[in-house]
C-alpha cells in the first residue's frame, strides 16, 4: 500500500509538473506533448497497481519480472525522444543552409542607385545648400515631421478598395443590409484590394475599428461567419445521411431483442401508442414501488422476452437458435420493467407497430430509432463545423458518439435518444454560449431548446444530466453573455418550452416515480463500507468500456484495438484541453472528469445494500460525453500549430475507422458464428436482413465515408484571423468592424 501511494504521489506531482511547463510555454508543444504522455502512463501504471495490471501485462509481453516492463517503456520512450531530437536537428540544418543562401544572395546584389527611387515626370525639388542639409537641428525639427500632406486633405468619400477588410466571408447580418446587386467578395477579390495591409489585430482592440460618420457597419462574430443557409443544409443533410447509415448498420447487424432490456422497451412503446401510458402496478418490492407494470399489447410483443434466452449472456452460442416473434395479433397483458418511463420517446418508435404489429414492425421501429439518434448528432456535428474558432470540436462530438451510442440507437432503448440528445445539447450549447456567437443566429438556439427539452423527457436519470450540462455551460458563458441571452425574444421563447418540458418531467417523476428498480443480488450485509467502495472503485474499469462499447446483454466485449484507440483520442483531446485551454476551461473538464468517475462509484457505493450492484457505464454516456467537446472546444484557433492539426485530420479519422471496424465485425462474428467460433462472421448460421456480406459492405463503405467526411469538414481556417490571446484580452473578431462597402468590392 504504501508503494502504491508513494507511485501515485510522484506520477501525479510529475504530471503536474509537466502540464504547467507546457502551459508556461517552457516546453515545446511536440517535446511537451510526449513528456505529457510519460507522465499519463506514470499515473496509469501507478493507479492500476492494485488490480496487479503490470503483471499481466508483463505476462503477456513475455517478461518473468514486471519492473523490467517499465525499464522498457523507459527506454522505448528515450529511443522516441532521441529520434524526435534528430528530426529536429536535422530540419534546422536545413533552415540554416536556406538561411546562409538568401544572406549571401543578398549580400551579392549591389545596392540601388539613389537616381532610381526619385519619381519620373516630377519636379526636381529645390537642392538645398549644402552647409544647411550639414546642419542636423535643421533636420530633426518635429514640427515639419508632424505635419504630414495628407492630414490638411479635405474630407472625401472613401473608394470601396480603401475597405477595412476584417474577413473573408460577410456574416448574414452584413448581407442583411447590403444593398441590391452587391456580392460576396471572395478571397481572390479580397487578395486584390489594395488596403489589405490594414487587416491589423492588436490585443484589445481592432486597429481598424473605427467607423466613418454616416456610413453603417455591422459587428461580426465568429459564429456568424460561416457559410451560407443553403451549405450549411447541404452539410447538415450529408452528416444525417452518414450516421444513419452506420445507425442502420448497426441495427440490421443486431438480431431482435439482442440490446439491454430491449423486450421491455419495446412493449412499452406498444403499449404506449396505443393510449396506455400507465398500466396497473405490480406489487412492491421490499424498497418500495415495483418497476414492473402489466400493460396490454398484441400477443406478438408479449412473446419477445423468450427470444433472446437462448443466447443472451451466452456469448459463444450464435443468435441463430433464437426463433421468431409470433404473429397473433390478440391483445393480452404483458409485464414490462419499462412501463415506468417518461412516454415521450416511447410515443414516437412505437408508431410503426400500429400499421405493423409483427416482426417488420419491430425492424421498423428500430429505424424510427436510429432516425431519431441521427437527427441530433448530425446537428451536433453541423453545430461543431459551424463553430470556426475551435478547428477540434468536430473530433470531439465524433468522439463523443462512441460505438455504443451507434449500437443503443440502432436498437429499441431510449439510452440512445438520451446519449444523441446530450451530444447535440453539449455541441450546440458550447457554439451558442461559449464561442462569442450572436444570440441571434436561431438555429443554435432552436438546437440547445430542442434537445434539452428531449434529453430531460428520456429517462429517470435524465433531468440530473440535464442539471449537471446546464451548469457547465453557464459557467463556461459567463455572466455578460447569460445576461445578452436573457434578452432575446427567442431565447425566452426556448426558455419557456424547456420550462414546459421539465414541469411535465417533475410531474411524472413525482406521480409514477420512473427511478424504481428492482433489487438484484446483494452482498453480505456484514460487508464494511471500504468494501463496498473497494469494490466499485474496481468496477470504473468495466464502467469506462462499457461507455465505449461492452454490446448485447453485456455479453459482446469489444476488441483491445477499440478500447485503447478510443482512450487514446479521448487522452489526446483532454490532454489539448488541460494545456492550452483558459483557467475556466480546465476547471470544468476536471469537475466533469471527477464526476464521470465518482457519480457511479457514489451510487454504487450507497445503494449495493439494497439494490445490488446494477449500475452500467451507458448510464452516464451523457455527462461523459461533454468530456471530449469541451477538451476540443477549449483549444481555440492558433493555440496549436497547422503541423499538429495536419496529423491530428489524419490520426482521429484513422483511429475512429479502424476501431469501429473491430468492435462492428467482432459484434456481427458473435451473433453468427459465436465468439469461439470461426474468425470469419460470414459462414454462419444466422443472417442479417438482406445478407451478411451486404451489410459488411455497406457499413465499411458508410464508416469510410463518414471518416472522410468529418475530415473535410473540419477544413481549413477562414481568411481572417480571429484568436483570443492567451491572456484573455479581447483581440478577437468580435471587437472589429465590417464596412457596409466591402460588399460592394468586385
Amino acid at each position: 500500500m504504501r508503494l502504491f501511494a508513494l507511485s501515485l504521489v510522484v506520477s501525479v506531482a510529475f504530471l503536474a509538473l509537466s502540464v504547467r511547463a507546457i502551459r508556461r510555454h517552457r516546453l515545446s508543444e511536440h517535446t511537451g506533448m510526449l513528456w505529457l504522455g510519460v507522465s499519463l502512463v506514470m499515473v496509469f501504471l501507478s493507479a492500476t497497481l492494485p488490480f496487479h495490471l503490470l503483471d499481466r501485462a508483463a505476462r503477456f509481453v513475455g517478461i518473468a519480472y514486471p519492473p523490467d516492463l517499465i525499464l522498457l517503456i523507459a527506454v522505448l520512450f528515450l529511443f522516441a525522444f532521441s529520434f524526435q531530437l534528430s528530426m529536429g536537428q536535422a530540419r534546422l540544418n536545413e533552415k540554416n543552409t536556406k538561411l546562409a543562401q538568401e544572406i549571401g544572395i543578398l549580400t551579392a546584389t549591389p545596392p540601388q542607385p539613389p537616381e532610381a527611387a526619385s519619381s519620373v515626370g516630377e519636379e526636381e525639388p529645390e537642392i538645398a545648400k549644402p552647409e544647411r542639409i550639414a546642419k542636423p537641428e535643421r533636420i530633426a525639427k518635429p514640427e515639419r515631421i508632424a505635419k504630414p500632406q495628407r492630414i490638411a486633405e479635405p474630407q472625401r468619400e472613401r473608394a470601396p478598395s480603401e475597405v477595412v477588410v476584417v474577413a473573408a466571408s460577410v456574416t448574414p447580418a452584413a448581407e442583411a443590409i447590403a444593398p441590391e446587386g452587391s456580392q460576396r467578395p471572395g478571397l481572390r477579390s479580397l487578395l486584390r484590394v489594395p488596403a489589405l495591409g490594414l487587416m491589423l489585430f492588436r490585443r484589445g482592440r481592432h486597429a481598424g475599428s473605427r467607423s466613418v460618420q454616416g456610413e453603417p457597419s455591422v459587428i461580426a462574430s465568429p459564429a456568424t461567419i460561416a457559410s451560407p443557409a443553403p451549405g450549411r443544409r447541404l452539410r447538415w443533410m450529408a452528416s444525417f445521411a452518414l450516421l444513419f447509415l452506420l445507425i442502420e448498420a448497426w441495427s440490421l447487424s443486431t438480431p431482435l431483442m439482442a440490446s439491454p432490456d430491449e423486450p421491455a422497451h419495446t412493449v412499452k412503446a406498444a403499449a404506449v401508442v396505443r393510449g396506455e401510458f400507465f398500466g396497473t402496478p405490480a406489487r412492491p418490492t421490499r424498497l418500495g414501488p415495483s418497476s414492473e407494470i402489466t400493460v396490454r399489447v398484441p400477443d406478438v410483443f408479449a412473446e419477445l422476452a423468450a427470444i433472446p434466452s437462448c443466447f443472451a449472456t451466452h456469448p459463444t452460442v450464435p443468435a441463430s437458435c433464437a426463433r421468431p416473434p409470433g404473429t397473433s395479433t390478440r391483445e393480452v397483458k404483458v409485464a414490462t420493467a419499462a412501463g415506468r418511463y417518461e412516454p415521450l420517446y416511447y410515443a414516437i418508435v412505437g408508431l410503426p407497430s400500429l400499421v405493423f404489429p409483427s416482426s417488420t414492425g419491430i425492424w421498423l421501429m428500430r429505424l424510427v430509432s436510429g432516425l431519431l439518434s441521427a437527427l441530433f448528432l448530425a446537428s451536433a456535428l453541423e453545430s461543431a463545423a459551424a463553430c470556426k474558432r475551435r478547428r477540434l470540436l468536430v473530433w470531439g462530438v465524433a468522439v463523443a458518439a462512441t460505438p455504443m451510442v451507434m449500437f443503443m440507437a440502432g436498437t429499441i432503448n431510449p439510452n440512445g435518444l438520451e446519449a444523441s440528445s446530450a451530444i447535440c445539447l453539449w455541441a450546440s450549447g458550447f457554439a451558442l454560449l461559449s464561442d462569442h456567437a450572436v444570440v441571434s443566429d436561431r438555429r443554435l438556439l432552436a438546437r440547445v431548446g430542442i434537445s434539452a427539452s428531449v434529453l430531460v423527457q428520456v429517462r429517470g436519470l435524465s433531468p440530473l444530466w440535464l442539471l449537471l450540462i446546464g451548469l457547465a455551460l453557464v459557467v463556461l458563458a459567463g455572466k455578460n453573455k447569460i445576461i445578452e441571452l436573457s434578452r432575446d425574444r427567442v431565447a425566452r421563447l426556448w426558455v419557456a418550452v424547456l420550462a414546459v418540458s421539465c414541469a411535465f418531467t417533475a410531474w411524472w417523476l413525482i406521480r409514477y416515480d420512473p427511478l424504481a428498480l428492482s433489487p438484484g443480488p446483494v452482498p453480505p450485509k456484514h460487508d464494511p463500507v471500504s468494501s463496498l467502495i473497494s469494490t466499485s472503485v474496481g468496477l470504473s474499469d468495466a464502467f469506462i468500456r462499457e461507455m465505449i462499447g461492452v454490446l448485447g446483454w453485456l455479453d459482446v466485449s469489444a476488441p483491445a484495438v477499440t478500447y485503447y484507440g478510443w482512450i487514446a483520442m479521448v487522452f489526446m483531446l483532454l490532454g489539448f484541453g488541460l494545456l492550452f485551454g483558459r483557467r475556466l476551461f480546465v476547471g470544468v473538464l476536471v469537475c466533469l472528469v471527477v464526476l464521470t468517475v465518482a457519480l457511479p462509484v457514489a451510487f454504487e457505493a450507497t445503494n449495493a445494500r439494497d439494490l445490488g450492484f446494477v449500475w452500467q457505464g451507458r448510464y452516464i454516456l451523457p455527462l461523459a460525453a461533454g468530456i471530449p467537446i469541451v477538451a476540443a472546444g477549449a483549444v481555440a484557433k492558433g493555440y496549436l500549430s497547422d503541423r499538429t492539426h495536419r496529423r491530428a485530420a489524419v490520426m482521429f479519422p484513422v483511429i475512429l475507422v479502424i476501431s469501429e471496424l473491430a468492435v462492428f465485425f467482432n459484434a456481427l462474428r458473435r451473433y453468427t458464428v459465436g465468439s469461439k467460433g470461426p474468425l470469419s462472421p460470414f459462414g454462419g448460421k444466422w443472417h442479417p436482413p438482406f445478407g451478411t456480406v451486404a451489410i459488411s459492405v455497406a457499413f465499411v463503405v458508410a464508416l469510410v465515408a463518414y471518416g472522410v467526411w468529418l475530415r473535410h469538414i473540419v477544413g481549413r481556417y477562414p481568411f481572417a484571423d480571429w484568436r483570443t490571446p492567451p491572456d484573455g484580452s479581447v483581440g478577437s473578431i468580435e471587437s472589429a468592424i465590417v464596412d457596409q462597402n466591402a460588399m460592394n468590392v468586385e
